[in-house]
């Protein structure tokens, strides 16, 4: 890569980071607890890096000119939404203060990296998962710590669950996905309503499952239903919460195979995993 496209990469990586701080100076935390959940189908997360265009050549300077850039970020972050202190324990309190921070980063360029290392942060406590956990299972609890903030709340207890896992155990995701999926299908067995929130909630929690997985390993019927059983589900659910286990793995499937193999694939599993849990 020559001299002249470093340096439109690094005028586009500043035309970013102005515009960050406007953002972050301008844009009041979000609170509603839908339009929290719906947009985080959209976190960082799902979007594929643009880094790779990047020879290695370049890498050092460019990595010297983000880092840089961080540090400028964060400085001027810390000035509106300090860092909390906590030890080897969180609170309610300083989660908030955390999601409110994290949230805040708003558009800039290497937001989705900082969030990273924040969330990691906060996992060192070790009660972080059991609040994050409380925060997703227990809609009363949330709303009477976090307030107007619980969708917020929610989307960034997700994500910690996400980030565990991304640093090796998944125990906790695998786990709380289980319960919520169990507690939705209560919910609508007894004849109520699921609230769209906690909706979106299980929905990402199974794709962010799904897509720590090989989704060529899906094609293999007895990986796809060892999945699906140790991501909670059970024979008898409702078909709303049948629909959800459906979509998350047909969609990628989809995606690489094509519709009618997919369908195959998914229909087999979940037929299989039906016979398997009546036996």
């Amino acid at each position: 890569m020559n001299k002249n496209i470093v340096t439109l990469l690094i005028v586009g990586a500043l035309a970013l980071t102005s515009f960050s701080y406007l953002y972050l100076d301008s844009q009041p935390v979000p609170v509603d607890i839908v339009s929290l959940s719906s947009h985080s189908e959209v976190q960082s997360e799902d979007i594929p890096s643009q880094r790779s265009s990047i020879s290695e050549a370049d890498k050092p300077a460019v990595e010297d000119f983000v880092s840089k850039q961080d540090k400028i970020f964060l400085e001027k972050l810390e000035r509106s939404h300090p860092l909390p202190e906590f030890e080897d324990t969180v609170t309610s309190a300083s989660l908030d203060a955390s999601f409110q921070r994290m949230h805040s980063m708003g558009n800039y360029f290497n937001a989705d990296h900082l969030q990273r290392q924040e969330l990691s942060q906060l996992l060192e406590a070790h009660n972080t998962l059991d609040v994050a956990k409380q925060i997703i299972l227990n809609p009363s609890y949330a709303q009477t710590e976090f307030g107007e903030n619980q969708g917020l709340a929610r989307v960034y207890a997700i994500r910690l669950l996400a980030q565990q896992a991304k640093e090796g155990d998944p125990s906790e995701l695998y786990l709380t996905t289980s319960d919520l999926a169990g507690q939705l299908n209560t919910t609508l067995e007894s004849g109520k309503n699921i609230e769209r929130g906690r909706q979106y909630d299980l929905e990402k929690l199974l794709r962010i499952m799904v897509k720590e997985k090989d989704i060529s390993e899906f094609t293999d019927p007895n990986v796809l239903i060892n999945f699906l059983y140790e991501a909670g589900f059970e024979d008898g659910f409702n078909q709303q919460i049948v629909n959800y286990y459906d979509d998350a793995v047909f969609f990628p499937l989809l995606n690489e195979y094509g519709r009618e193999r997919a369908s195959y694939y998914v229909s087999s599993a979940i037929d299989r995993l039906t016979v398997k849990q009546n036996i």
